[in-house]
């Protein structure tokens, strides 16, 4: 069962999977729970959820395959805020597509990867 993660603006629910799964498998089952992967909008977001992220983990951001250079949310809003880890993205091969929050020690700084790739996902579910 996904575990609500505290009061705020947004309520976030954080489903570890005994076995990970690629970003849209990830997407599918936030959806089946009647939300979506988690969107960060701003810094006061990215610290309310970071201290919940233990390992790597999938978020709702992935590179709009129309202009290689911008990120859309899953809400297909562009990403304004960003905590890009240094040098990222530098994905040269245009591969990495999909982003993930890092785990300590690189806690909160966002990292690009293979969207098919199995990591623990965030989903998140707006206030009634």
């Amino acid at each position: 069962m996904p575990k609500e993660l505290g009061p705020g603006r947004l309520r976030f629910l954080l489903q570890v999977l005994v076995q990970h799964s690629g970003v849209n498998l990830s997407k599918s089952a936030c959806e089946a729970l009647g939300s979506k992967l988690a969107v960060l909008n701003s810094q006061d977001e990215q610290q309310f959820l970071v201290p919940q992220v233990a390992n790597k983990t999938w978020m709702g951001l992935r590179r709009y395959p129309k202009d290689k250079s911008s990120w859309l949310w899953v809400d297909e809003s562009y990403a304004i805020y960003t905590n890009w880890y240094d040098g990222k993205p530098n994905d040269s091969e245009w591969r990495e597509d999909c982003v993930e929050l890092l785990k300590p020690p690189y806690a909160g700084k966002w990292n690009h990867r293979n969207c098919n790739d199995s990591v623990q996902y965030i989903c998140e579910i707006s206030r009634k």
